[in-house]
């Protein structure tokens, strides 16, 4: 079990190495302790997120991406939710502005790897702040989290 896990973390991290350089000239990444943090920064996604309100994870981040640049109001939150068959690592990706399946696709799965990094010890807790930033600008860059 334990090599399967560490297999897994290995293919997370290889998302984040390789996908953090499409996501991080346009958007800035963040994070937040619960979905009502998210309502209150993101109140576009109540309405998206009610028919998983009873399945989101209390235990993971929600996720933050803020435009940087072109549209610096447009933003997207990765809602962890535990599917019926109990993987607590599905996300549903919200959006202020309409986005392409394609990008729907890239940020889904760089969300998931993050979460499964978090739950499986080999990223910090985000409620540490500083230690986690650390440990994903260490995946990543600096450019991702700044």
């Amino acid at each position: 079990m334990q090599a399967n896990i560490r297999e897994i973390q290995k293919q997370a991290k290889k998302v984040l190495k390789s996908d953090w350089t499409k996501v991080a000239p346009k958007y800035s990444f963040g994070w937040g302790e619960s979905i009502s943090w998210a309502e209150e920064m993101c109140p576009f996604i109540t309405s998206e997120i009610e028919d998983i309100r009873e399945i989101i994870s209390g235990d993971l981040p929600v996720l933050t991406y803020r435009a940087r640049k072109d549209q610096p109001d447009h933003m997207m939150v990765a809602v962890p939710f535990k599917s019926e068959d109990g993987n607590p690592y599905n996300v549903r990706l919200v959006s202020s502005d309409p986005i392409s399946e394609k990008k729907n696709s890239l940020f889904a799965l760089f969300s998931q790897a993050v979460l499964f990094l978090i739950a499986s010890g080999a990223l910090p807790a985000p409620s540490d702040t500083a230690a986690f930033s650390k440990a994903l600008v260490k995946l990543t860059g600096k450019k991702l989290v700044g």
